[in-house]
């Protein structure tokens, strides 16, 4: 046997090793990445729900503002070009 064909078990054995610590590596670096990924995510995704439901409780909370101050005679719809004093408008007779 020559010593180049005794080295090549000894060479195949230590690329194995090699494969094997290359995936741990990279197991490891792909769980550290995701790991930190998922929690961004989380995080601007909740921050999206939050706002978005502040939005929709601003909305509906305006149109529940608006009824309850029509409802109770705040809140009046006026015909165009009628004024603040009169509100039939500009062409309703008065008492003159």
């Amino acid at each position: 046997m020559t010593e180049a064909s005794m080295e090549a078990p000894a060479v195949a054995d230590g690329l194995v090793d090699l494969g094997e610590r290359l995936l741990e590596r990279y197991r490891s670096i792909f769980r550290t990445l995701y790991q930190a990924d998922r929690n961004l995510t989380i995080r601007r995704d909740s921050w999206g729900f939050a706002l978005g439901l502040f939005g929709t409780a601003a909305l509906y909370g305006a149109y529940a503002w608006v009824a309850v101050t029509t409802v109770s005679g705040r809140l009046a719809a006026q015909r165009p070009g009628a004024r603040a004093g009169n509100p039939r408008g500009p062409d309703a007779g008065g008492d003159c």
